[in-house]
């Protein structure tokens, strides 16, 4: 019997006293009348959200049942690589979207959005793009570090939830280290329900992106072996759980550097490392064939640099991503932008980005994305180590991603670059044009951005600009506009933030860009199936409690008759 067959008949055995006491009470054509107005509502409630699913929990897992599969079906196409709409700008300094350029000032899932289905990526996208995020980005895979039988599970999650891997598992055969079947290397976790396959859920992320005008971008390497015992045990290419790998080192190098595999046929005689550089290849030809129809993705080469810094992995694969179309990112000069976390690095002809590191509390991330903004350089919200962070997309860990002030900033300082600016692509580093330590992103004579991390007041050189300038603020913690003075250029002038804490000034000798600031509706803040049921439960409940009161005073009316 059907799920929720079985849940309609339990609550018709626990309450059948009670409705045939209200049948007795106000008749048997009203009763239907009032069926049919809660089965109508219910239904409403279903077909409102574009996917409901239900999450089954018992002592071991989580599972994942999803009604909407047909709205997949279009994802199911195998894509020709092309070259899409991401590029470089054309001072070398930005990144371009469908032909207008951008910064990168992003929310990272990292790990979790492709490891955990039960984490509401719709919910995530659509908040995010309210936001004002220009792009998000994901690992592209990370094994569940778990065991089924509860002996082991993620602290960050606190239960067994059902993971997902680029790889199916095989159906029999030897069990892998967490206590499910190995993986099948040779079979890609295919399907339609994207809360249950790893491929139809990447789809979907892209083409949500994609609706929302964002880019996505994907660290590709290594499916996180880092710790030997609470890591490399769970890695699918580790021997075992069905992989030839038998060390860290296996998975994070190669066997011939610059010669690419992966057309030769499979052999069981192969060095181990050679049989880890074909099983990579493949995953990688995969990514590709998959997203680049979308035309809105980026890679990154890998998830972090704190093991393991001898890879021979980086030159290889960043050819095999850049000669096929792709934008790319690691550490070199020679990649399409350098990932560089340290200290904010000098402005180069190459973009660069921070992917990963603290700091997390919300205030900190507020100025450290504008200090990076400031400096050029692109930015990433390392949002799995910090509260909510990304996993409170998933409904089941009690946290509220909407308490996430740090994301939204990350999302404010994103529109005002992205939206607001009359020409982003010429914005240089120039501190030496303010003082009091504030920093200065300008394009002399036309246009200038300056934050005041601590507010106060500031001293701008403003003697490259001729004529009227108009003058804003921007408060980075709300993402509100407040207009200012118009002032003359030719001469250095002082400006007095408005209001106490860190701000933005905005000035340009042309006219500003509306200063329409997105506010997100609930449903766009992210409203999961669970609340939006709930909801209309209650508006069920209310509805039925007004009918109940209206028959009981008929009936009472009546009486008098």
């Amino acid at each position: 019997m059907p799920i929720p067959a079985i849940i309609l008949k339990g609550i018709y055995q626990e309450n059948k006293n009670r409705i045939m006491r209200l049948r007795r009470t106000i008749g048997p054509k009203n009763l239907f009348l009032m069926g049919f107005v809660i089965c109508f509502m219910l239904l409403s409630a279903c077909l409102a959200e574009d996917s409901y699913a239900i999450v089954v929990c018992n002592d071991s897992e989580a599972v994942v049942y999803s009604e909407d599969f047909e709205s997949y079906d279009k994802n199911l196409l195998d894509f020709t690589p092309i070259i899409g709409d991401v590029g470089i700008s054309p001072s070398g300094h930005y990144f371009t979207y469908k032909g207008k350029t951008k910064m990168i000032l992003a929310d990272s899932g990292t790990q979790c959005v492709m490891q955990n289905p039960n984490i509401d990526y719709r919910a995530w996208v659509n908040a995010t793009a309210a936001e004002g995020h220009s792009s998000l980005h994901i690992w592209a895979f990370i094994a569940p570090r778990q065991k089924l039988d509860r002996s082991e599970m993620e602290s960050r999650y606190g239960y067994v939830y059902p993971g997902i891997t680029p790889w199916a598992r095989k159906t029999s055969g030897e069990n892998a280290h967490d206590g499910g079947k190995q993986w099948d290397l040779f079979s890609f976790d295919e399907g339609r329900d994207p809360n249950q396959h790893y491929w139809p859920r990447l789809r979907d992320l892209c083409q949500q992106l994609k609706d929302k005008n964002m880019m996505l971008g994907i660290t590709v390497f290594f499916g996180w072996p880092k710790d030997i015992r609470g890591d490399l045990y769970y890695h699918p290419f580790y021997h075992l759980n069905g992989g030839p790998a038998t060390s860290r080192e296996d998975i994070t190098h190669i066997y011939s550097p610059g010669t690419e595999i992966h057309t030769q046929a499979w052999d069981d005689s192969w060095p181990v490392r050679k049989k880890n550089q074909w099983l990579w290849e493949k995953l990688c030809l995969k990514l590709i064939n998959e997203t680049s129809g979308y035309g809105n993705v980026w890679f990154d080469f890998r998830d972090e640099w704190s093991y393991d810094t001898d890879t021979n992995m980086e030159s290889h694969f960043r050819h095999f991503f850049m000669d096929r179309g792709q934008v790319w990112a690691d550490r070199s000069t020679s990649a399409n932008f350098r990932v560089l976390n340290g200290d904010v690095p000098p402005f180069g002809l190459t973009p660069a980005m921070k992917t990963e590191g603290e700091p997390y509390d919300h205030n900190s991330v507020r100025v450290e994305v504008w200090t990076r903004a400031m400096a050029g350089i692109h930015y990433l919200l390392h949002n799995d180590a910090r509260r909510p962070g990304i996993m409170a997309w998933d409904p089941y860990i009690g946290r509220d991603p909407d308490d996430d002030l740090g994301r939204k900033y990350v999302g404010y300082a994103s529109h005002f670059f992205n939206t607001h600016l009359n020409n982003l692509d010429a914005m240089v580093p120039n501190n030496t044009l303010v003082s009091n330590g504030a920093k200065c992103l300008a394009n002399p004579g036309n246009e200038y951005v300056v934050y005041l991390p601590n507010g106060g007041s500031v001293i701008l050189d403003l003697s490259d600009a001729t004529g009227t300038l108009n003058v804003e603020w921007y408060d980075p913690k709300k993402g509100t506009y407040y207009n200012e003075r118009p002032v003359t250029g030719g001469r250095s002038e002082t400006f007095i933030s408005p209001f106490r804490g860190d701000v933005v000034l905005h000035i340009s000798a042309d006219t500003f860009p509306p200063t329409t600031v997105i506010t997100p509706t609930p449903n766009e803040a992210g409203w999961n199936s669970v609340t939006q049921v709930t909801y209309s439960l209650v508006l069920t409940a209310v509805l039925v409690l007004v009918i109940l009161i209206v028959l009981r005073h008929r009936k009472r009316d009546h009486g008098r008759r």
